[in-house]
């Protein structure tokens, strides 16, 4: 699994999962062989996605 960037923003799974970072909120994306994912901070695992 590899960071891939900082997205601005609602989090795909609800404001809970959000970061923030100088009063805004963001979250981050990750990659793998099988697709793209964010964190689940609720049950502490990764979620995919599909991003555009």
């Amino acid at each position: 699994m590899r960071f891939i960037r900082l997205i601005e923003g609602m989090h795909p799974l609800g404001k809970e999962h959000n970061l923030q970072l100088n009063g805004k909120l963001c979250y981050g994306t990750y990659r793998s062989v099988y697709g793209n994912f964010v964190i689940d901070k609720v049950n502490n695992t990764f979620m995919r996605v599909d991003l555009f």
